[in-house]
């Protein structure tokens, strides 16, 4: 159910990153609340990613907030 394509890949360097789940609440509050974790997941395994590619000089560093 989440792992369709996405409307633009991830950009480690963009100044934000917007996942838009809206419309999966009309379908109840557990699958609401899967998909809240799944992009939360998502989101700080994508933190994660850059800082190691960055340490590794692989990538710039991108300070953000999460």
């Amino acid at each position: 159910m989440f792992d369709g394509p996405a409307t633009r890949p991830f950009d480690p360097t963009a100044p934000a990153v917007a996942i838009d789940i809206s419309r999966i609440g009309v379908a109840g509050d557990k699958l609401l609340a899967a998909a809240m974790l799944s992009t939360w997941a998502y989101s700080f395994a994508s933190v994660d990613a850059c800082a190691v590619m960055s340490e590794l000089g692989l990538a710039r560093a991108a300070p953000g907030w999460v």
